[in-house]
């Protein structure tokens, strides 16, 4: 089934083209999105909606992003979505200058961040995000998170933080933070990805 629906999922897609099944609100969609962006590779967005079939024969979840590459294979989950991507990419997103610092941020993104970001926002108990913003702005190197390049750390982080500077969430006196945001949010790749209505979704 997950190869018909691959198939199906490239119709109109060119011989070297990566296809991103995709929601543009979901802020999980929009780091794989990202990343294509940056990536300097061939692809193709198809937008589906909620519930779609298609989705559901690339992945049982029922869950976008999902990435098909040239050959048909699908690849589920958006940081093993990002990964892939970075691997095939010539540009600096496949080039991490410290995998270490990389993997710490992506870590404090995904289990730290999410979670108090979730909070804060769906259940108005902000408590646990201060400690997280501040550690990350500790983290960031300038004037992106790990230095001159855009990484996968950033490409991660992006669309998560996205949510929580546009709601104010982000205290003042973390300079490096809002300097790593006005870096990125510069950036055209990004303002691509950038929709004026999305799901916090976490």
């Amino acid at each position: 089934m997950a190869v018909a629906a691959a198939g199906r999922a490239r119709q109109g897609a060119g011989p070297d083209d990566y296809v991103l099944v995709m929601h543009k609100m979901c802020p999980f969609a929009q780091r794989a999105w990202f990343a294509m962006e940056e990536s300097g590779l061939k692809f193709k967005l198809k937008e589906v909606g909620l519930g779609a079939q298609l989705v559901y024969d690339l992945n049982p979840k029922g869950l976008v992003p999902v990435l098909v590459d040239p050959a048909g294979k699908v690849v589920v989950e958006s940081e093993d979505i990002v990964d892939a991507i970075a691997q095939k990419s010539s540009t600096s997103l496949s080039k991490a200058a410290s995998p270490d610092h990389v993997g710490e941020i992506r870590r404090l993104i995904n289990q730290r961040l999410l979670p108090a970001g979730k909070k804060a926002k769906m259940f108005g108990q902000p408590g646990d995000l201060g400690p997280v913003l501040q550690d990350l702005d500790k983290m960031v190197v300038g004037p992106f998170l790990t230095g001159e390049e855009v990484t996968v750390a950033d490409v991660s982080a992006a669309p998560m933080l996205q949510r929580i500077f546009e709601d104010g969430m982000v205290p003042e006196e973390l300079t490096q933070l809002h300097a790593w945001w006005n870096a990125v949010n510069a950036l055209p790749s990004f303002q691509k990805t950038m929709v004026r209505s999305y799901w916090w979704w976490w």
